[in-house]
């Protein structure tokens, strides 16, 4: 299983878990609090709970940051 742990992946990690409602520092790290949010994550979503930015992880989160970008656009009313 591929792991996205370069600074770029996991600060886009961080700001789609934060936009999803966990309360992390946004600094590219993975720190206890990165972790923690992931473990709460994957629960939440019903994936192996790892704590760790994998593969399954990475597509569940950016499904998800999709999801609620075209969400909000339509609500906001903004076409694209």
């Amino acid at each position: 299983m591929g792991y996205h742990n370069s600074e770029k992946d996991i600060i886009k990690a961080q700001k789609w878990l934060a936009s999803l409602g966990s309360k992390i520092k946004i600094n590219g790290k993975m720190t206890i609090g990165m972790s923690t949010a992931l473990y709460s994550f994957q629960r939440k979503n019903q994936l192996p709970v790892t704590g760790e930015l994998d593969n399954v992880t990475w597509k569940a989160l950016k499904k998800q940051n999709c999801f609620w970008k075209k969400l909000m656009r339509k609500f906001c009313g903004h076409k694209k």
